[in-house]
C-alpha cells in the first residue's frame, strides 16, 4: 500500500485512500499545481499487476467523456501504478442507499448516456467489452453526466474466439455467458449488465439477491411503466440472441419509450374528450322532453369508444422501434438491410460488405454498421 502523504515520482502526493479491492487500492493524489488525480495501485502478485497493465492498455486507447481519462502508467519501487482522471460525484449504488429507488425519468437519462458510452466502446475497430457494469461502477457527476469506471476486467473482443479464458464479473450483474459454456462475451454482455443495473435503481432490489430470472420490476415498484419493464426484460434475457443486439438498438427502445409516453398522454386526452361528448349527448337526451333515440345511441357509442381507446392505449407495445437512435459519430445515416450484399451503400462508402454475427455488418474501409431487424446505422470511421 502507498503511504498517505508520500510523493510518487516527485510528482503525485497521495492525499487519501478512496478504496481497495481484490486487485489493489485506489487513491486520490495531487500534483504541485493542485490538480487532482486517481491513482490505482496493483497488489504485488503477478495476476494483479498483469490485470492493471491490461486496464492501462485499454484506457490508453479511449478518449470519451464517459470514461476516466488515462494519463500514464509506470512501475515505482516495486509498485505498478495507473494514473487517470479523478471523477468527482456519487456512485449510483451510494445514491440509492442515500435516497432510495430512483425516478424512472432519471433512470432513462442515465441509461441513454450509458448507451452512448457503450456505442463508443463496442464499435471501435477492436471492440472493448467492460464486463462489470453495476451501480458501484457508475458515477453520477454534479452536472448530471455519468461516467463508467473500473475497466479491471474489460477485454477486447476477439473475432472467431469461441469463449473467454476466465469467467469474471459480479454475481447478479454478470451475464450467463460470463460463467462459460455460452460463447465469449460481447456487446450483448454489457447490455445485460446495464439492464440489471436499471432493475436495481428502479426496484431497490439487488440482483445479487435474485435466485434465477429477474422478477417483473412492476411487481416491486408499480410506478414503473410497462415499457420500461419490457426494456429490462429484453436486456436481461438469458440467451444473448434474445437481448438488444447493440447499444444503438437499446437506445432506440429508450427513445421509443419517451415517445410512447407522449403518445399515451395524447390518446388519454382524446379518449376523455370523446367520452365526455358522448356522456353529454346521453345526459341531454335523458333530460330532454322529446329524446331522439338515434342521438342517445350515438352518445352511448361515443362513450364506449372513449373508454375503449383509453383501455387499448395501455396494451400498445412500447418496444416497436426498429431504427436505432441516430449516432453522434460523423457520417451517420440509415440504410435498409436489403442492400447488405450489393456493395452500393447509397453511395456513402466504397468498401465491400461482409456479414458479422456480432456487429451486424462491417465495411472494410473501417465504417461500422450496427444492425437491428430491418435497418442499420452507420457510425462512421473510428
Amino acid at each position: 500500500m502507498l503511504e498517505i502523504g508520500s510523493v510518487i515520482l516527485n510528482k503525485y502526493r497521495i492525499v487519501h485512500e478512496i478504496g481497495s479491492g481484490g486487485m489493489g487500492s485506489i487513491y486520490q493524489a495531487q500534483d504541485q499545481s493542485g490538480n487532482m488525480y486517481c491513482l490505482k495501485e496493483a497488489k504485488s502478485d503477478t495476476d494483479s499487476i498483469e490485470s492493471l497493465k491490461e486496464e492501462a492498455g485499454i484506457l490508453s486507447q479511449i478518449n470519451h467523456w464517459g470514461v476516466p481519462r488515462f494519463y500514464e502508467a509506470f512501475e515505482w519501487n516495486g509498485h505498478f501504478i495507473l494514473v487517470m482522471e479523478l471523477i468527482q460525484g456519487i456512485t449510483l449504488e451510494d445514491l440509492l442507499e442515500k435516497q432510495g429507488v430512483c425516478r424512472e425519468s432519471d433512470a432513462v437519462g442515465w441509461a441513454r448516456q450509458m448507451c452512448e458510452i457503450l456505442s463508443y466502446l463496442h464499435t471501435r475497430r477492436k471492440a472493448i467489452i467492460h464486463r462489470d457494469i453495476k451501480p458501484s461502477n457508475i458515477i453520477l457527476r454534479q452536472d448530471g453526466r455519468i461516467a463508467l469506471i473500473d475497466f479491471g476486467i474489460a477485454r477486447e473482443f476477439k473475432t472467431g474466439k469461441l469463449q473467454d479464458t476466465r469467467g469474471l464479473g459480479t454475481k447478479g450483474y454478470a451475464a450467463p455467458e460470463q460463467y462459460g459454456g455460452m460463447g465469449q462475451t460481447d456487446a450483448r454482455t454489457d447490455i445485460y449488465s446495464s439492464g440489471a443495473t436499471l432493475f436495481y435503481v428502479l426496484s431497490g432490489k439487488n440482483p445479487m439477491d435474485v435466485q434465477q430470472e429477474f422478477p417483473m420490476v412492476r411487481k416491486i415498484n408499480p410506478n414503473i411503466s410497462v415499457g420500461m419493464e419490457n426494456i429490462i426484460v429484453k436486456c436481461t434475457r438469458t440467451k444473448p440472441g434474445e437481448r438488444f443486439q447493440s447499444a444503438a438498438e437499446f437506445a432506440a427502445a429508450l427513445d421509443g419509450l419517451s415517445q410512447f409516453e407522449s403518445s399515451g398522454l395524447i390518446l388519454a386526452l382524446l379518449s376523455a374528450v370523446i367520452a365526455v361528448i358522448g356522456a353529454g349527448l346521453v345526459l341531454y337526451e335523458t333530460i330532454s322532453g322529446m329524446p331522439e333515440i338515434w342521438v342517445f345511441i350515438f352518445g352511448g357509442l361515443l362513450v364506449a369508444t372513449g373508454v375503449a381507446i383509453f383501455i387499448l392505449k395501455g396494451s400498445v407495445p412500447v418496444i416497436t422501434a426498429r431504427v436505432p437512435a441516430s449516432s453522434t459519430a460523423q457520417g451517420a445515416f440509415l440504410q435498409r438491410r436489403d442492400d447488405f450484399g450489393s456493395g452500393k451503400m447509397s453511395g456513402k462508402s466504397s468498401g465491400s460488405v461482409r456479414e458479422s454475427d456480432l456487429h451486424g455488418v462491417v465495411v472494410e474501409d473501417s465504417i461500422w454498421f450496427l444492425a437491428s431487424d430491418d435497418w442499420i446505422s452507420v457510425l462512421g470511421p473510428q
